[in-house]
């Protein structure tokens, strides 16, 4: 596994930071002959470049990127019950069956609104409830349970064709299950992790 910090060659360049489409043709550059279902690096755009977690060291072969990789392998090796900090930005989704019998991910806050249409707003669960049940749904596929958090920096993404609502999460977590984290750590926990949401940043806690 590796931890990658990928810069403009050509010197500083203020990346868009919300052109998460130009982030995704970017970042899949540098894993050449990589299929789109084989995906097994999650990363994070900012102005200045990407950083990337993967299991294969990213390469370029375009020439137009610094690649500095550092190995990242002792994540496999934190021990079950290992408390970590943890911040990351989340597009948390939820599987639902729309009218018309297709199923669609819908962002977990907004699917709470519609599921509660005709309830007094006063009865509605808090943000920290909505989210803590969708950990609830999620943390044994992760691999960690959360012990606790807090949520900030709401953020909507415009594009073409979609929309992206996206939180930041700070996090202190518990491994419960190594191998299934070590898989979250290189695929990220939400949706749109191809589009860089999802990537954990994690030291001691």
């Amino acid at each position: 596994m590796y931890l990658s910090y990928v810069t403009p060659k050509n010197g500083p360049m203020e990346i868009d930071i919300q052109d998460v489409d130009m982030h995704h043709n970017d970042v899949w550059t540098l894993f050449p002959g990589r299929k789109r279902d084989q995906r097994d690096f999650v990363f994070k755009a900012s102005k200045e470049g990407y950083l990337i977690t993967s299991n294969g060291m990213p390469m370029d072969p375009t020439g137009l990127w610094n690649v500095d990789s550092k190995d990242f392998s002792h994540i496999t090796e934190i021990p079950v019950g290992s408390r970590l900090k943890a911040v990351v930005s989340v597009n948390p989704t939820r599987r639902v069956r729309k009218p018309n019998g297709k199923k669609t991910d819908v962002e977990i806050i907004q699917d709470y609104i519609n599921q509660h249409q005709g309830i007094p707003i006063s009865e509605w669960d808090t943000p920290e409830q909505i989210f803590q049940a969708w950990f609830t749904e999620n943390e044994e596929r992760w691999g960690f349970t959360i012990e606790s958090f807090s949520v900030s920096k709401k953020r909507i993404i415009r594009m073409d064709k979609y929309k992206i609502v996206s939180y930041e999460l700070s996090m202190v977590i518990v491994i419960v299950d190594s191998g299934k984290f070590v898989q979250t750590v290189l695929k990220g926990i939400g949706d749109r992790n191809d589009r860089g949401f999802g990537m954990l940043m994690l030291k001691r806690a």
